[in-house]
């Protein structure tokens, strides 16, 4: 089964565009040259070459400085990865360029391309997202219908888990882990020996997932907008908590509540978030967003767990005790549009993607946890989550 991964992914409107904000792509080298051989004399030539070579030196200079203030790249491997923070690059739906970069904090270099670098073969079609338990990560890879499992240290292929429709995300319970899926009509229950052994039906789009209190909270995108409660003892749904259309991101914060925030791609009604009891499964707070043109996604929370984040159109923050969304986002966009978000809980930093056409080099920006830019790098195709490794 052929599934696309998000609804905000260009895939959605056909054909995937050259370049995603519609723009024809262009080149600065593709401008006519002048030749200074045209209508010229010695001395004008002589001029021209003063020029050039001033102007060559000025633009060395100001390459030299950009250096400074910019995250360096490579695309070299072969060590291991601490200290840093892997980017999930989903690449374009179809086009089989999905990929892992990884940033280094102390170096503050970008290596790229590191599963087929290490691997000798390509990650896959849509890298949707990853989880770490210590020794290692899992790469859930949606279009490929796969997990791959790798080495932490190593990053090497232990082995690649099959059987799954389209999956989006992997989350661990004891000597068993569930797998939500787009097209599966249900949550997908892996054994102790990494194969599927069954699976939790449930009609419709699973996604996110939290742990509490021996209970799974899984937000359903379809068929009944709510998020599930699980027995991950007995494999069995116990009860459903209503929400708005389109639910998709969960997260739990400081104070053990659930956010969670509906998409409402469909446009028939705003976007909500909520705030859940997991003990009781009450709703606590449901907030409106002002349109139906409002699309807020990638909910997130900050180092400290008292506020959440997201993005629309911007990065917006809100603290947890708040009882009405932010009017104005805390990072403006500027001429990026954000794609994906994510908080480094070591350093507070903030982290925001541009996947720009989701198949030349997507960039990372980095902001201090008070909103002050630090700088940028450039990743894989895609960039829309991100893994912290201490």
């Amino acid at each position: 089964m052929t599934t696309i991964a998000n609804y905000d992914h260009p895939a959605l409107k056909g054909t995937p565009p050259k370049n995603r904000r519609g723009i024809q792509k262009s080149s600065i080298f593709s401008a006519k040259r002048y030749s200074p051989f045209e209508g010229g004399k010695g001395d004008d030539l002589l001029v021209m070459k003063n020029i050039f070579y001033v102007g060559l030196i000025l633009f060395a200079g100001l390459i030299s400085a950009c250096k400074k203030d910019s995250p360096k790249q490579t695309t070299t491997s072969g060590k291991t990865f601490s200290n840093g923070v892997f980017v999930v690059c989903e690449g374009n739906f179809t086009y089989g360029n999905a990929g892992v970069s990884f940033y280094h904090r102390d170096t503050k270099q970008t290596e790229t391309n590191i599963f087929q670098t290490i691997n000798g073969y390509p990650l896959g079609d849509v890298f949707e997202s990853m989880y770490g338990d210590g020794s290692h990560y899992f790469l859930v890879v949606n279009n490929s219908q796969k997990i791959e499992v790798v080495d932490a240290s190593t990053f090497k292929t232990t082995t690649s888990i099959t059987g799954f429709n389209s999956p989006r995300y992997y989350i661990p319970y004891n000597d068993k882990a569930f797998v939500s899926d787009i097209g599966a009509n249900g949550v997908w229950v892996l054994g102790s020996d990494m194969k599927i052994k069954s699976k939790i039906a449930a009609s419709g789009w699973t996604e996110q997932m939290v742990l509490f209190n021996d209970e799974l909270f899984v937000t359903k995108v379809k068929n009944g907008y709510c998020v599930l409660v699980i027995d991950p003892v007995n494999e069995k749904i116990t009860d459903s908590i209503p929400v708005g259309e389109e639910p998709q991101w969960i997260v739990k914060d400081k104070e053990d509540k659930l956010w969670v925030l509906t998409n409402a791609y469909r446009k028939t009604k705003p976007a909500n978030l909520h705030r859940i009891d997991p003990v009781t499964h009450k709703v606590l707070l449901t907030l409106t967003f002002p349109t139906t043109s409002d699309a807020p996604t990638r909910l997130k929370l900050n180092a400290t767990m008292d506020s959440v984040l997201f993005l629309d159109n911007g990065i917006y923050r809100m603290g947890i005790s708040e009882t009405s969304l932010p009017a104005q986002p805390f990072i403006k966009p500027g001429a990026h549009k954000y794609y994906g978000l994510g908080i480094d809980n070591a350093t507070g930093i903030i982290y925001g993607s541009d996947a720009l056409d989701f198949i030349q080099p997507g960039i990372v920006f980095r902001y201090r946890a008070d909103g002050t830019p630090l700088d940028s790098c450039r990743t894989d195709p895609g960039p829309g989550d991100f893994t912290f490794v201490k």
